[in-house]
């Protein structure tokens, strides 16, 4: 059993170049393309983590200033305070039969 070499010719040979050149433009036309949208997607993260941040932000300043306002009126008004404590107890408080 002997084992002989495929020939190949020179015109199969400049096929397969054209070939793979073709194939090599199009990988690298794609990449390009992969990579325009990674940098889109990581921008899109750090706009998100931005915004993020930002809403934490305006979350705590709107509970601060809630809390304040609330401290501020039962110092100024403790009867409204003591009524709505009252009226939230009752609604709280199980049932009289």
């Amino acid at each position: 059993m002997s084992v002989k070499a495929v020939l190949i010719t020179q015109e199969s040979v400049v096929d397969q170049v054209k070939q793979l050149e073709t194939q090599k433009r199009e990988m690298e036309v794609e990449l390009e393309q992969l990579e325009n949208k990674l940098r889109s997607i990581e921008a899109s993260l750090a706009e998100n983590e931005q915004l993020r941040t930002k809403n934490q932000d305006l979350l705590n300043q709107t509970l601060q200033n809630f809390e304040e306002e609330w401290n501020r009126r039962s110092s100024h008004f403790p009867d409204i305070h003591r009524k709505i404590l009252e009226s939230a107890a009752a609604l709280v408080a199980t049932p009289k039969k």
